[in-house]
């Protein structure tokens, strides 16, 4: 499944408007997190992929890193194609910092709507189970206790 043409418009008007971030962002976050989770997507190396990006733009200062730049350094972290693409076209013509930054946050938006998306179904069922551990072992404490 690639991207939708959409998408890559969206990315390619850039995420700084204004000097800041642009306020539209949380939809086009959550359409993609909607299609990397139909492609089961795994959050952990896109949420890597934001930190090692948020740490490049604080160090760019006045350079300028190019997608291809971008894709080899990022290469380490196995990321999927869909992901790669995503970045190419976020990195255009090239990201300065504040561009990195808001793309790293962006990226970082849209991994953990993701993870959220795959984890909170799971939540009810690790509740219970950490709630019969908890009382497993409060009781394990109060046996303890009256034992003396």
């Amino acid at each position: 499944m690639s991207a939708a043409p959409d998408e890559y418009a969206y990315l390619a008007a850039g995420l700084v408007q204004g000097g800041g971030l642009r306020a539209d962002l949380e939809p086009h976050a959550r359409a993609v997190a909607r299609r990397w989770l139909a492609e089961a997507l795994d959050p952990a190396p896109i949420e890597l992929a934001a930190e090692v990006l948020a740490r490049w733009a604080a160090e760019l200062r006045q350079a300028r890193l190019d997608a291809a730049e971008l894709q080899s350094g990022l290469a380490f972290l196995g990321l999927a194609p869909a992901v790669k693409a995503w970045l190419a076209c976020a990195a255009g013509a090239g990201l300065g910092a504040t561009e990195g930054a808001a793309l790293a946050l962006h990226l970082l938006d849209i991994a953990e709507r993701l993870a959220l998306c795959l984890f909170l179904p799971e939540l009810p069922a690790m509740c219970a189970k950490a709630e019969r551990g908890a009382g497993a072992a409060r009781q394990t404490g109060l046996a303890r206790h009256l034992k003396g």
